[in-house]
């Protein structure tokens, strides 16, 4: 009878049959009987030996009442430890189908399913339910029926749990590397939870005879899979990691050595009888080197991928329909830790997806779709791991390769396309981040810290990396691979492409200046004079403006755009500057000029130089898909009134003198104690540019000032335009991070604050100066 029972009821589940695999192990198995009857017996690896064998059959058997032979057989977990809630929106009308008409071979199908659930006490008889949904009947490989309930209107009146899932190639990383593994699958898991009783009422579901709801968790629900993971971290939260990897209701229990798989076993077996939690005996296998988990071949050596899903590419006809090439995509999306720089090979492939209704199979698709079933079907050996770096412009790849008797051959890639903030990166940065997304893929933890080289910095400074430069290639493979890490243009700098234009009318004078990069980068200022000046003064001055934006920025080679032919020909030597304030421009002009790596200008018509001169009607100037910075300020005196300071006079450099002349001279104190100090204190210090900036280890660099300026610095941040007259130690904080540095920075902000008026008469002490006595006239005089 107990035979017959479980031949009735033993088909629950309601997943695809694909999942009623067993899983696929490296090692071949044996069967080892548990149950009484024929066939009810599981799986164990034949290379153990016969000590080890003996212990894991020991302690199998032993607790072999853990093993569902039936639905019959799971007692369910207590609802008081979990139990499924439905969080459905107040506003949320319920929905109760009408019923479908159904065949006669379907009903006899839904009949015979719904006295199974009945028999097991997965269902129950309900009435007078608000809502209700149909059943839909999905015949299986084998040609039975299988009873779904479509829960599409619930699920959209329950909002989504975000209850984290692990990371798929975090749990395949944790458990490779292992001398045993053991895989466990629960018995028709879902069904093993229970329905919060007052949400019983809304699973329900329409039969010809009655209307039944669910006393267990079915399939189909929203939040079930959220569900079911928030109770497997709850039950091994001490194995997770440790000896052992859950995703969802599948399960891996690793061990580093052999000898101790029984204890680990015997451990996740107590939790599991602890909980009352039942195991598919049909589905678990023990004491295996490797096997299937989660789609990759794991082992005690490495990871691998799927042959299945290699074979299904290598196999696949190229696709003729949008539905086709998604399941390409998807294919090769599953193989990308696999295949190097997926990103950019599959390029013309993903860009279909994007527009699917011109759905059109070109030459570029099919070459890309050749070159990777070519790749797939050479495996990879077994070697020694080094890990290459390469950079694109719109990506970066690392790569891990096994070298072996002088030959390499990649094993494992990491492709990562860049977003559009990114693509303006720096060399060395875009060379970081690959190699923080490598370190994060394969080794590493990601920590929250802020900022991008510092931070990155800081990340990888605990692991011992050492960097080798490439020399010469040894495997054919990498040749497309590697040629990415040094781009061409890195070699010399760009040109930067610079436009002035200035006028002068009866209102007042103006000037434009537009500065454009490399990586579509444009700088835009919009300068007004407060003085009057001529049409070839407001020229020269928006020249000499340009000349300190594009110093600022760093631009070494300039190319000048301007509509002024006068103060072109004169910078160019063709014509004499003979008015005397022009001669005072040209040799401003001239020397700033000389300052430069590189600088070329020349005559445009006024037609080419229109966006600098209407400057001022940018909004209907811009050009979209551009990085633009607009800059507005107003210019005071001319630029012959600025006072050129010299920094390498010693006279105004203050405290920054000794570090000066050491850093720019290599000159020392005479006295051999004030020589070492003068040697540790410079180190904290860098001259760029002609200008002194400390620098620290996890802090920018910041400008070195002068008593005078480091006063003006202080008055403007703790009573200027932005001043909220701050105490002595947060205003110290502030000018730190506006940049600014000196030596007594802290010791002139507390003095700064008690020479500070408003701080003395409005603080919460107060330290108003003392005054005489006055009289005070009473408000009231007849009080």
């Amino acid at each position: 009878m107990a035979h017959i029972t479980h031949v009735e009821i033993t088909d629950l589940d309601l997943r695809s049959d694909s999942h009623d695999e067993r899983p696929s192990p490296i090692d071949e198995l044996d069967d080892l009987q548990i149950g009484k009857l024929p066939g009810q017996c599981t799986k164990i690896s034949r290379q153990l030996s016969p000590n080890l064998r003996q212990q894991l059959e020991a302690e199998i058997l032993q607790n072999a009442n853990l093993f569902a032979w039936s639905s019959a057989d799971m007692p369910g977990i207590n609802a008081d430890f979990i139990c499924h809630r439905l969080a459905i929106h107040k506003e949320a009308k319920p929905v109760a189908q009408r019923k479908r008409k159904v065949g006669g071979e379907r009903q006899e199908g839904i009949i015979i399913e719904t006295q199974k659930l009945l028999n097991v006490g997965f269902i129950r008889e309900v009435r007078y339910t608000t809502w209700l949904v149909n059943v839909v009947l999905v015949k299986k490989n084998s040609g039975k029926w299988r009873m779904c309930v479509n829960y599409t209107d619930l699920n959209k009146a329950c909002p989504k749990d975000l209850y984290p899932l692990p990371s798929i190639d975090k749990l395949v990383d944790g458990a490779s590397g292992h001398a045993l593994l053991s895989f466990l699958e629960a018995y028709s898991g879902y069904n093993q939870i229970m329905m919060y009783t007052p949400d019983e009422v809304h699973t329900s579901f329409i039969t010809d005879h009655a209307n039944y709801c669910y006393r267990v968790m079915p399939f189909g629900l929203k939040n079930a899979g959220a569900t079911y993971q928030r109770l497997m971290d709850k039950v091994f939260h001490e194995q997770i990691g440790r000896n052992m990897e859950v995703y969802v209701d599948d399960m891996v229990v690793k061990t580093t050595s052999a000898t101790d798989h029984a204890a680990d076993l015997v451990e996740v077996f107590a939790q599991i009888r602890k909980h009352n939690m039942r195991l598919n005996l049909e589905k678990c296998v023990f004491g295996v080197q490797g096997g299937k988990f989660l789609g990759f071949m794991i082992s005690s050596r490495e990871i691998e991928a799927n042959p299945e899903k290699c074979k299904a590419i290598i196999q696949m006809q190229s696709p003729q329909t949008v539905k086709e090439l998604q399941r390409l995509a998807g294919r090769l999306v599953s193989l990308s830790r696999f295949i190097p720089r997926l990103a950019l090979k599959a390029g013309p492939i993903f860009t279909l997806l994007k527009k699917p209704k011109d759905f059109q199979w070109t030459d570029q698709c099919e070459e890309a779709f050749q070159s990777f079933k070519t790749f797939l079907t050479t495996p990879p050996s077994q070697t020694n791991l080094l890990l290459y770096l390469a950079v694109a412009e719109s990506a970066i790849s690392a790569i891990i390769v096994q070298e072996h008797q002088k030959a390499q051959t990649p094993i494992y890639f990491i492709i990562r396309v860049l977003q559009d903030a990114e693509k303006r990166y720096q060399m060395i940065e875009k060379l970081a981040l690959a190699l923080v997304t490598a370190a994060r893929r394969l080794i590493l933890r990601k920590p929250e810290l802020a900022g991008r080289m510092i931070a990155w910095l800081v990340e990888l400074s605990e692991f011992s990396i050492q960097y080798e430069s490439r020399g010469p290639m040894k495997a054919q493979c990498l040749a497309n691979f590697v040629p990415e890490l040094t781009p061409t243009t890195a070699e010399e700098p760009q040109v930067w492409t610079l436009h002035v234009d200035g006028s002068s009318n009866s209102k007042g004078g103006g000037a434009g200046i537009i500065l454009e990069g490399p990586n579509q980068v444009t700088l835009e200022q919009s300068l007004k004079f407060s003085f009057k000046v001529t049409n070839n003064q407001a020229e020269y001055e928006a020249l000499l403006t340009g000349l300190r934006l594009s110093r600022d920025i760093g631009a070494q080679r300039v190319s000048c755009n301007s509509d002024s032919k006068l103060m072109v020909e004169q910078l160019s030597g063709k014509y004499q500057a003979k008015d005397t304030l022009l001669q005072r421009y040209f040799h401003i002009t001239s020397h700033q000029i000389s300052s430069s790596d590189e600088f070329t200008i020349q005559h445009v018509p006024r037609e080419q130089n229109t966006r600098a001169d209407l400057l001022s009607k940018l909004a209907s100037t811009k050009r979209p898909g551009q990085h633009r910075t607009i800059i507005q300020e107003t210019l005071h005196s001319p630029s012959l009134n600025d006072k050129v300071v010299n920094v390498s006079d010693n006279e105004d450099l203050g405290w920054m003198t000794g570090i000066w002349s050491y850093l720019k001279e290599g000159t020392l104190p005479e006295d051999k104690d004030e020589a070492r100090k003068m040697r540790m204190r410079s180190a904290k210090f860098v001259i760029i540019r002609d200008e002194l900036f400390k620098r620290g280890v996890s802090t920018p660099l910041l400008k070195c000032l002068i008593a005078s300026q480091a006063a003006y610095v202080i008055k403007e941040i703790h009573q200027g335009i932005c001043g909220m007259h701050s105490g002595a130690r947060s205003m110290a904080t502030r000018v730190l991070r506006a940049g600014y540095y000196w030596r007594t920075l802290k010791s002139d902000c507390q003095s700064y604050i008690q020479k500070c008026k408003e701080c003395r008469q409005f603080s919460n002490t107060h330290r108003q100066l003392p005054e005489a006595l006055h009289h005070m006239m009473s408000a009231w005089p007849f009080s």
